[in-house]
């Protein structure tokens, strides 16, 4: 690994229904494609998937891709995200830890709609997120080269939203959340 070596850490949440690893939904996507542009941009691609429900199919291995099963029982995502360049995502709640780093995010979420009437949102997840959303595979392509050649601009571009979900779910300012849960847990039981 030198320098310019990248790595992207795909963490695809569970679905409640059979699917596709994301990724591989995207418009124009093939595995051999995939494979050649991280090799050609000295990329490393790291995913996970949720046991609870994974998806039918996986990428092929190949010296660029690495995928963290059970065979891996003390993997630690949070870990990985601190050795990340960039997160690519969907509905993972990873995306709020991740936002504390400060670095770009993608979101890969070719099942949007089944997804949103199926498990539904609290919000309107698209208007929330910290990133690009790509819908097909050159366009997944063009946006890991901007965040990597434009990091900064990129950032900004999203600085706004990845602020506000860190204030809404991760509030850094908070040290009394323990006395805030009591709060709240007793706010319960009295009624």
């Amino acid at each position: 690994m030198s320098k310019t070596t990248k790595v992207i850490l795909y963490t695809p949440t569970w679905r409640p229904y059979d699917y596709n690893l994301p990724i591989m939904d995207l418009i124009g996507f093939e595995t051999k494609l995939f494979n050649n542009f991280l090799i050609e941009n000295n990329i490393f691609f790291i995913y996970s998937t949720h046991s609870a429900n994974p998806p039918k199919n996986h990428l092929e291995s190949s010296p660029n891709i690495a995928y963290i099963d059970s065979k891996y029982p003390l993997y630690d995502t949070n870990l990985t995200m601190l050795e990340s360049d960039i997160l690519l995502n969907d509905y993972s709640t990873t995306s709020v830890d991740f936002s504390i780093l400060r670095r770009p995010q993608i979101f890969c979420m070719p099942d949007y709609d089944i997804y949103k009437n199926t498990k539904g949102f609290l919000e309107d997840y698209k208007q929330s997120m910290p990133g690009q959303e790509v819908i097909s595979f050159i366009s997944f392509c063009d946006t890991v080269k901007k965040s990597i050649e434009a990091t900064s601009s990129y950032l900004k571009k999203y600085d706004d939203k990845r602020i506000t979900i860190l204030d809404k779910y991760y509030n850094l300012n908070d040290n009394n959340s323990s006395a805030n849960h009591k709060k709240f847990i007793d706010g319960i039981m009295r009624n």
